[in-house]
């Protein structure tokens, strides 16, 4: 029969919690990371509210700021992924 009968089904216990416990942890970093990408996405919103009714729009100065915001926005959201995802790889 084997060397511990009984010892296979709480194997098969043991194995489903701890995928249980993994997939939970997956999820909540899931979801911080879509949190991070509405926030993102909410300030982008904000950014071009504020240049369509700007009656400069259409200048370069305008234009150089927008840009600016833009890509100041999609830093910070790049640096929060990294950063999460340095989290991800560190060895216990």
């Amino acid at each position: 029969a084997g060397w511990l009968p009984g010892l296979a089904p709480w194997a098969t216990v043991a194995t489903t919690a701890a995928m249980a416990v993994v997939a939970h942890l997956a999820a909540a970093r899931h979801e911080t990371q879509a949190n991070v990408y509405r926030a993102t996405a909410q300030r982008l919103r904000g950014v071009h509210k504020l240049w369509s009714v700007s009656p400069s729009r259409y200048s370069a100065a305008e234009a150089a700021a927008l840009v600016d915001e833009v890509e100041t926005a999609i830093t910070t959201e790049n640096g929060a992924w990294l950063a999460d995802w340095g989290k991800g790889s560190e060895a216990p």
